[in-house]
């Protein structure tokens, strides 16, 4: 993955968590809109580790692909 592409993706991400955050803490009409903020939260952040963890695999193939 493109280190450029990778770092646009994890700002957007990081963005909208943040945009979600804030309408959390803001307040929700009520449990079930909370419950789905917080789930499209938890899955931005689902998405954003397994961005973190595939540059990592690819960082460390990268690694030893130039040490041979």
């Amino acid at each position: 993955m493109d280190d450029a592409l990778a770092t646009l993706l994890l700002k957007i991400i990081t963005e909208k968590k943040s945009d979600l955050q804030s309408l959390i803490l803001n307040g929700t009409k009520d449990f079930e809109e909370y419950h789905y903020l917080r789930g499209r939260y938890n899955s931005l952040d689902d998405v954003e580790l397994e961005i973190r963890e595939l540059l990592k695999r690819i960082g460390e193939h990268d690694d030893r692909s130039s040490s041979t």
